[in-house]
């Protein structure tokens, strides 16, 4: 089965070969995760830039959602709409400036919107599963890579809370954690 020069391979030579085939097939998984992120990018995101797609994945794990397409509906593909209060106009305004023309705002429901398009129908296919629930794909993970996007899910759906504590030395301190809350989504 093995050739008489593999068998007579030291055990310093084996672990070396063994471990040059670890690192090449880590190299190998690696470029496969970067070429699938690119063409992911390049087939998903089309012309947004790395702010566009950090806010835009953001707002759907926050309070975005995206519409379905209905039988016998006339639409040919989903849309993206948010509801938000009137004391959040002016970040929804952000929004709608960063995805430069694609949100719009509708000031009667106060949601922010976008237009049927081929980008949000792929977009439900990762982010919903088939029960309509909101999940997180860890294909998108890779492009979460900005502040923007922490920024998005924390003013979105996130929430600060200060408070103070006193050590044993009668010191106070004052404590500032950030806590992101996630609602409806699934493994």
């Amino acid at each position: 089965m093995f050739s008489e020069n593999y068998v007579n391979v030291g055990k310093k030579q084996l672990l070396n070969y063994q471990l040059r085939i670890c690192l090449l097939a880590l190299l190998l998984y690696n470029q496969s995760r970067n070429i699938c992120s690119r063409k992911m990018r390049e087939s998903l995101f089309q012309s947004l830039n790395d702010i566009q797609i950090n806010v835009l994945i953001a707002s759907i794990i926050g309070d975005g959602e995206l519409t379905k397409l209905y039988k016998g509906s006339r639409r040919k593909n989903s849309s993206y709409r948010e509801h938000y209060g009137v004391k959040q106009k002016e970040y929804r305004e952000w929004k709608m400036e960063i995805m430069n023309g694609l949100f719009y705002i509708t000031p009667k429901s106060n949601s922010l919107r976008s237009a049927s398009s081929p980008l949000f129908t792929n977009l439900l296919e990762l982010f919903y599963n088939n029960n309509e629930n909101k999940k997180i794909p860890s294909s998108i993970l890779p492009f979460c890579n900005l502040p923007h996007f922490l920024a998005v899910l924390y003013m979105d759906d996130g929430s600060l809370s200060i408070s103070t504590n006193i050590n044993h030395n009668n010191k106070k301190f004052i404590l500032h954690p950030i806590s992101i809350y996630i609602y409806r989504t699934t493994p």
